[in-house]
C-alpha cells in the first residue's frame, strides 16, 4: 500500500500495509514511524519516496509522521 497525506509536497495516504510500507515524500522530508505506545521504530530523511521493509513488524496500528518545511502530518496505518 502506498500511504499518502498532503502536506504541500509530502504525502501519506491512510490505509493498510503488509510486508512493505511505501510513503510518498520529497527530498529532505523527515519520516518517522511509531508504535501506538509511542516507541519510535523507524526514522529517516527522505531522498525520494520512502520504502520500508516491515516483515519483522508485528500486526497492528502504527503512526507515521512526515515533516517538511511546509509542516508536519501524522497518519495512522495498520499492518495486517
Amino acid at each position: 500500500a502506498v500511504m499518502s497525506l498532503d502536506c504541500d509536497r509530502n504525502a501519506i495516504s491512510a490505509g493498510l500495509f503488509d510486508d512493505v510500507l511505501r510513503i510518498k515524500a520529497s527530498t529532505g522530508d523527515r519520516v518517522d514511524v511509531f508504535t501506538v505506545a509511542g516507541q519510535k521504530i523507524y526514522s529517516t530523511t527522505a531522498s525520494d519516496n520512502v520504502v520500508i521493509a516491515t516483515s519483522a513488524w508485528q500486526r497492528g496500528l502504527y503512526i507515521i509522521k512526515v515533516s517538511s518545511p511546509y509542516g508536519t502530518k501524522t497518519q495512522k496505518a495498520i499492518k495486517r
